[in-house]
């Protein structure tokens, strides 16, 4: 038996057997050719049947309601029409007479090679996805056939150096009850995807020693993967697997059923969608209603921006499944990592603090009151409250509600109908928001903090740097004390405030978030069970003294400790 500790990417106990998934390719050698032409037509028919599948695991994906591999896959797109990846293998073939296959590995070797060497996470990943789409068209090149997790037998730990996208696509998630791999974050793809699937995941392992069927334990809560245990072991942790599912499953079975204290506090628990899909499946899920709508996904991945008509059919779809409850439509939120082809930009040295979020909607105006119209044509009969993103000071805000009334005007000179009655809020993000959120208070319809980036511009940590992640922790007392006072000055302004980032579907942070007055909770849909249970499990009239407790504490660790330890003392009372 040997026990190997890795980053805890999803949560949750499986005892199965390894199967080791493997992409290997034969070694490939340069080769010259005697035709370029020949080359180049045999690199783009690659890129083309390439570009086809993926489409199609894109489409199937989205289909399936799984938003965030459907994202990953349509930039894995983009990749096959960069210059640095296609155009470089081409310019090799051209210049040089390789053959596709060598080109193509030059390039994308020379590519991945630049990426890795920066240090922020989010490169680091992308070199993960010029890996992938190199590997799929040098198969595609080899005629080899698609590497395909479709097969796994029943009751598999997948085990694995990363996964891409590409490979989950694919996967028999029946038969799949945990992925473990050498590589990764606790925001790489393969941890995006596990909690997205809803099955246990370690991550960054480093090297695995095992072969297929092997019997693996993995305990993605605390990030451990046990190889060949002995009885004692097993025994141990299948009654510690049967007592999380029965955990698990009672919550599911409460998931519709709205979410009180024990002393009757009610607790609106909403749902982050990015899809018509999705959308669909959260009522399911126990969501009372949405409380962050990204819109992102209607303009990354093309050349052109959407319409009007083409936003209000999507918006109308989205809003369906819930004709009562409440609807918060986050307008466009790109800029930094996110990229829109449509709009030429001149670049920024620093992007996560240019011209992003409200900024970029004000400096577009047209742009902004197409997807505003849009908004308030399809709100007609729905309770839809408009949010403005990365808002740094009430004059931002002031200019964006200035906005939302322009297009209500132009609606109603043209006689449409449109719902001129939505409440029109902001995210706080940034620490002068939070700062300034009395005054701020006075004039937005309501507030939902962003924990992510509130977590990040406060410390000045990039959260998605493999050296900082673990140090950029929401529990932070700085941190905690920028929520509390967007909370109080949100009700002295008789508003609401919700939380719509990370922290919101953490149970390890609800006793601090229901303390501070927290009136709605949103978060992806497969979180909703299990919070709503967690809710359910505290009296609110005890909370104010763990707020007290939790900013008077030094650091973010000490905060989780406390917390645990109340949550554990609390569970032995009830």
């Amino acid at each position: 038996m040997t026990r190997h500790k890795g980053i805890p990417a999803s949560g949750g106990i499986a005892i199965g057997k390894s199967y080791v998934f493997r992409t290997d390719l034969p070694v490939l050698g340069d080769r010259k050719v005697d035709s370029t032409a020949d080359e180049l037509r045999r690199l783009d028919a690659a890129i083309q049947a390439v570009a086809a599948r993926l489409r199609e695991l894109e489409r199937g994906v989205n289909e399936n309601g799984n938003s965030e591999r459907a994202e990953i896959l349509a930039l894995q797109l983009e990749f096959l029409d960069d210059p640095s990846l296609v155009g470089e293998a081409r310019r090799s073939i051209q210049e040089q007479s390789l053959n596709a296959e060598a080109a193509l590995m030059r390039a994308s070797d020379a590519l991945v090679e630049e990426f890795a060497k920066v240090e922020q996470e989010y490169f680091k990943q992308r070199a993960d996805d010029i890996r992938d789409v190199s590997v799929r068209l040098l198969r595609t090149l080899l005629g080899l056939p698609e590497a395909s997790l479709a097969e796994v037998p029943p009751a598999s730990v997948v085990v694995a150096r990363s996964l891409a996208p590409s490979d989950t696509a694919t996967m028999n998630t029946a038969n799949t009850v945990a992925i473990c791999t050498e590589v990764g974050s606790a925001i790489s793809h393969t941890a995006i995807i596990s909690r997205s699937i809803g099955i246990p995941s370690v991550v960054g392992l480093g090297g695995l020693p095992v072969n297929d069927y092997s019997q693996l334990i993995v305990d993605g809560d605390e990030g451990v993967v046990i190889v060949d245990p002995d009885e004692e072991t097993l025994v141990r942790y299948r009654q510690r697997k049967e007592a999380w599912e029965t955990r698990r499953n009672g919550a599911l079975s409460r998931a519709t059923e709205p979410a009180y204290t024990e002393d009757g506090r009610h607790v609106e628990i909403v749902a982050n969608v990015g899809s018509p899909t999705e959308a669909r499946r959260a009522p399911e899920l126990g969501a009372e209603g949405i409380g962050l709508l990204r819109t992102e996904f209607l303009f990354l991945q093309r050349n052109t921006l959407p319409d009007e008509a083409e936003q209000y059919d999507v918006y109308r779809r989205i809003f369906e499944p819930f004709p009562t409850g409440p609807i918060v439509v986050r307008t466009l939120d790109v800029g930094g990592d996110k990229e829109l082809p449509s709009l030429k930009r001149l670049p920024e040295g620093n992007p996560f603090l240019g011209l992003r979020g409200i900024r970029l909607s004000l400096s577009e105006p047209q742009v902004f009151r197409t997807q505003l119209r849009a908004i308030l044509r399809a709100a007609v009969g729905h309770d839809v409250r408009i949010m403005f993103p990365m808002v740094a000071t009430v004059d931002e805000f002031r200019r964006g509600r200035e906005q939302v009334r322009v297009a209500i005007r132009e609606l109603e000179q043209a006689g449409t109908a449109c719902n001129a009655s939505c409440q029109v809020g902001m995210m706080i993000e940034v620490p002068s928001a939070a700062i300034s959120a009395f005054q701020i208070a006075e004039e937005a319809d309501f507030f939902s903090v962003g924990t992510n980036d509130l977590t990040q511009y406060t410390l000045a940590m990039d959260r998605t740097s493999a050296f900082l992640s673990s140090q950029a922790d929401p529990f932070d007392p700085a941190v905690l004390f920028l929520i509390e006072r967007t909370v109080s000055a949100a009700h002295a302004a008789g508003k609401w405030v919700g939380i719509c980032g990370e922290m919101a579907g953490d149970p390890l942070a609800l006793p601090f978030l229901l303390g501070i007055g927290t009136d709605e909770l949103s978060m992806v849909g497969g979180r909703i069970a299990k919070l709503k249970e967690a809710i359910r499990g505290l009296a609110a009239r005890e909370l104010r003294d763990v707020v007290g407790e939790c900013l008077r504490l030094p650091s973010g660790s000490e905060v989780r400790t406390f917390l645990a330890r109340y949550s554990e003392e609390r569970g032995a009372r009830s």
